[in-house]
């Protein structure tokens, strides 16, 4: 106990604050592809304008989805180059790039002594955070009416922070199983998914393929109309596949893109052949439990197992 403050008739309380560990995050680098509006306009021209005479009269499917590969990635790149930038961990989600700017024009207005430029920045950079926090909470909260109960829980701890929208509950499991090597834990799950279709018989390589049908019945050839609807209808907000083309592209030159789209689709279906890109995929394995502690009992149940075994099993 100590005197009392001034005429206060109680005794004054020292209490030491409880030291807590505050997560300062760090800087990483990492590679994303341009947003620029200027370039995205010039590449759905460019995509416009461009001739696909050539690939139509290529011989197979195969050369068809080099070409259109070729082409749309070509010109992706030039116009939307890759960039090499520094992010923080504890950016917030709705941080874009331009708010980046807009904060180190202010703090550069600061440093300098440019007290005029320094309020103007400043002023823009409150009225972005405003817009940029309202339209985030806006499109979390959209459908909360009508989603489930689960669903409703999950967006609000999100957005109320009592969960993080970027956790990772695969390096729990890196750390715990492989000493914190993702890598390797990567390739344990890579195996075990390989190992679920292990008494199969292996495909023949080396085996005569089938020849392509003499007629293709007419309900297996697609139409430019469909394919163009098909594009037109894709989801932006998922994540593209191992092609790395953009949704937002497929679905707003969805016009352009239909005829060579649907090129490759027929001549694949009269070869009897698809072409190995249209094969890959991303495999995300996605816990069951939160968090996961075991790679075979966590990561896919039986009855998931048993699913692909049996659709393995199916003849062709």
């Amino acid at each position: 106990m100590l005197p009392n403050i001034r005429r206060s008739d109680h005794g004054a309380v020292v209490m030491t604050p409880k030291q807590r560990s505050t997560d300062r995050g760090e800087d990483v680098t990492v590679v994303v592809r341009s947003q620029d509006a200027n370039g995205r306009a010039l590449l759905c021209l460019a995509l416009k304008e461009t001739d696909w005479t050539p690939l139509y009269h290529m011989d197979t499917c195969v050369e068809m989805t080099e070409a259109f590969y070729n082409t749309v990635i070509g010109l992706l790149d030039y116009h939307l180059p890759l960039l090499t930038v520094k992010r923080h961990t504890t950016d917030k989600p709705w941080v874009t790039d331009q708010f980046r700017h807009l904060i180190r024009c202010r703090q550069h207005a600061l440093k300098t002594g440019q007290t005029a430029r320094y309020r103007a920045y400043r002023n823009r950079v409150q009225r972005m955070l405003n817009t940029l926090r309202r339209k985030y909470y806006a499109r979390k909260m959209e459908g909360l009416r009508v989603s489930t109960p689960r669903s409703w829980w999950r967006s609000v701890k999100q957005v109320t922070g009592q969960t993080s929208n970027n956790s990772q509950p695969l390096i729990g499991l890196a750390n715990q199983l492989h000493d914190g090597d993702v890598q390797a834990l990567a390739d344990r799950v890579n195996r075990f998914f390989q190992g679920v279709a292990a008494d199969l018989n292996p495909l023949d390589d080396n085996s005569t393929p089938l020849p392509p049908p003499d007629v293709v019945p007419d309900e297996f050839v697609i139409s430019l109309e469909d394919v163009e609807h098909k594009l037109s209808q894709i989801n932006v907000h998922k994540a593209p596949g191992p092609d790395s083309l953009p949704n937002w592209l497929l679905r707003d030159s969805a016009s352009h893109l239909a005829g060579p789209v649907c090129a490759i689709y027929n001549a694949s279906v009269h070869e009897g052949y698809v072409p190995f890109r249209w094969k890959e995929a991303n495999v995300v394995p996605a816990p069951k439990v939160q968090p996961p502690r075991d790679v075979e009992a966590d990561l896919c149940h039986d009855t998931i197992r048993d699913a692909i075994l049996t659709c393995a099993r199916k003849p062709t």
